[in-house]
């Protein structure tokens, strides 16, 4: 499953990301699925209330002007074969 995870964040979204978004915004997004996975498990030790152990949860929005072509680029390059897993692939809201 995390290879799964790692496939999809470094081969679709911030591949894509890095070729159309300006480079002002890029230093906001993570450089890999490794390198915000390992900050996931960073412990809490800013928020005494959290269980230790747990996860952080970490949130990189897009802004809405390059949402469109993020998923049109996103249904498109998962028609290649090294991405089929992800073919068909649907937003839910």
């Amino acid at each position: 499953m995390e290879e799964q995870h790692a496939l999809w964040i470094d081969r679709t979204v911030l591949l894509l990301l890095r070729e159309r978004m300006p480079l002002t915004l890029m230093h906001h997004y993570p450089l890999s699925y490794l390198a915000n996975a390992s900050k996931m498990g960073a412990e809490h030790n800013e928020h005494r209330t959290w269980d230790v152990g747990g996860a952080n949860a970490i949130h990189c929005p897009v802004k809405e002007q390059y949402t469109l072509w993020l998923w049109e680029d996103m249904v498109e390059i998962t028609s290649h074969p090294n991405l089929a897993g992800f073919c068909g692939m649907f937003l839910t809201v």
